[in-house]
């Protein structure tokens, strides 16, 4: 009977496979039906006789581990939503067959569902490289440290095949390292593991491994052009799954001061599914960052004190509390603020009759603590801006107080200029902070002298920013604040200490099966060399 690639049966036809005396002599006989379809048609059956995978299994057991339709149905049954751990134990006996290829496709299909590190350990030794990759194609889908030392371990297998089915799962766990290893794949002696280097580029969907493919399709050998041209082309489709964000070049975070780079970026939607490590790609002016660290250091809620400078005299309060207002419309609903007029003069000597020792950081508590707000109060507050209490920088250990010595996510949000904190000031600060775990981040409002400041928010591993030259407007405080809340900050070795006008971040679309599935589809797998 002539095959039929495209057609699915009706309940009347589902019926009547069903009644036949032999699913496998009817599901995997290829005159009648091409494997697609056949997995199609399996599937079909399982929503309408839920032990369609038992019948399978049961008539699966009967045949001869020579019969050209074990291989078949493994394939078939493959693809039954019920066929799960129960059909481990009678279909076990196919991994002692000794047809490799019928262990090979056993291996894949048990593994899937055995659930068992020590059995996939186990077969792992098995000496028929398919067997091996089929193994670590099964525990696809799944993460734990162990998990990903015998990916790590497959990843140095001899066989082409065993190191692509490891190196695709890592990438998709976010293992940052495998990104230089698989591009360098792409220049092993062996044609195979050129072609395997492609297979594995094109089902990241990453653009970044888009030059060296095109290196490839100048390949002498035929299979690895084809390959890279069927990669490349999985990488247009994937374009769209890659969008640029836009960094605020004030917002530098610190970078220079130890030979590299660190800023910060926040995501539109911070509920959303994390992003891992791969996700994000870095280039600066086009070239592509291959080693860089990513990291998502603090999380809402946050308890912050914005220390401000005292503008009530120079009239430039009115700019503050707009920004102010629009950060506290995007701030979460759980964040708690304090809120401090500073004066900036250091070691004031005001207040005649007071013991040196007693205008320390450490002996002196000044009674203007800050109130902490949370709720319609804070914007209540902000709109009487004048009625901040202010204190000096002497003063500054109260406001530590009003974070507390314990607790996570507690924020000072120091705005000041390179002139308002002395190097003993910054001191000071940095060992309190440092002593209570608090995070100091820095706004400063001069473009020169501040790496002190720099200093100050890296030690405390906070965010260094510098005030845009049209002034503080709402937009810039509020992208700041989200830096600090739910930030993920990337960290990269600087080639060039020039500015971050050639520095471009992208992001893999955290919320697309498909990039993330672990599972590639049936086609990929029959293309894979």
């Amino acid at each position: 009977m002539k095959a039929i690639p495209k057609a699915l049966p009706d309940a009347s036809l589902l019926q009547c496979i069903w009644a036949s005396d032999s699913l496998i002599a009817t599901l995997c006989d290829p005159a009648r039906f091409d494997l697609g379809t056949a997995r199609s048609v399996a599937g079909q059956l399982a929503r309408r006789y839920p032990d369609v995978d038992l019948r399978l299994a049961l008539e699966l057991m009967k045949l001869s581990v020579g019969d050209s339709q074990v291989e078949r149905c493994l394939d078939v049954l493959d693809a039954v939503p019920t066929a799960g751990r129960r059909l481990v134990i009678p279909l076990a006996q196919l991994m002692k067959s000794g047809n490799p290829s019928v262990r090979a496709k056993a291996a894949r299909f048990l593994g899937k569902r055995v659930d068992n590190l020590l059995w996939a350990r186990t077969h792992f030794k098995d000496a028929d490289a398919r067997v091996r990759a089929n193994v670590i194609e099964s525990l696809w889908g799944t993460d734990s440290s162990e998990v990903r030392l015998l990916f790590w371990k497959a990843a140095e297998d001899p066989n082409n095949r065993v190191r692509g089915n490891a190196l695709l799962p890592l990438y998709r766990l976010g293992a940052l390292e495998v990104l230089p290893i698989i591009r360098d794949l792409a220049g092993h002696q062996k044609t195979e593991f050129r072609a395997t280097a492609a297979w594995v580029m094109g089902n990241t969907g990453d653009f970044r491994f888009g030059e060296t493919l095109r290196g490839l399709r100048a390949d002498p050998d035929t299979a690895v052009r084809a390959s890279a041209l069927r990669a490349l082309v999985q990488l247009k489709k994937a374009e769209s799954q890659w969008s640029e964000i836009e960094i605020p070049r004030e917002i530098q975070f610190c970078e220079d001061l130890d030979g590299t780079r660190r800023f910060a970026f926040d995501v539109a939607n911070p509920s959303a599914s994390p992003l891992l490590p791969t996700d994000v790609a870095v280039t600066t002016n086009g070239a592509t960052v291959w080693q860089y660290t990513l990291r998502r250091p603090y999380s809402s809620p946050i308890k912050a004190v914005f220390l401000l400078p005292d503008c009530r005299k120079t009239g430039t309060e009115a700019s503050l509390k707009d920004a102010l207002l629009a950060c506290e419309a995007a701030k979460g609903p759980q964040d708690e603020w304090s809120i401090v007029l500073m004066k900036e003069e250091q070691g004031s000597d005001d207040q005649p009759g007071r013991p040196a020792a007693a205008r320390g950081m450490d002996t002196y508590v000044t009674p203007a603590v800050p109130v902490p707000y949370k709720g319609p109060s804070l914007r209540s507050a902000i709109t009487k801006f004048n009625d901040f209490p202010v204190i000096r920088m002497d003063d500054l250990d109260s406001v530590m107080r009003v974070l507390g010595p314990k607790g996570p996510n507690r924020h000072l949000v120091l705005i000041t200029s390179p002139s308002g904190l002395n190097a003993s000031g910054v001191e000071k600060l940095a060992r309190r902070t440092r002593d209570w775990g608090i995070v100091v981040n820095v706004v400063c409002n001069q473009p020169s002298g501040r790496e002190p400041l720099q200093a100050l928010a890296r030690q405390t591993d906070g965010a260094f920013a510098t005030v845009p030259p049209g002034g503080m407007a709402p937009d810039w405080l509020t992208t700041f604040y989200s830096c600090l809340s739910h930030r993920y900050e990337i960290t990269y070795p600087l080639s060039d200490p020039g500015s971050l006008f050639g520095l471009r971040i992208r992001l893999q679309s955290m919320g697309d099966e498909n990039l993330r599935s672990m599972a590639g589809s049936a086609e990929a797998k029959e293309c894979r060399p």
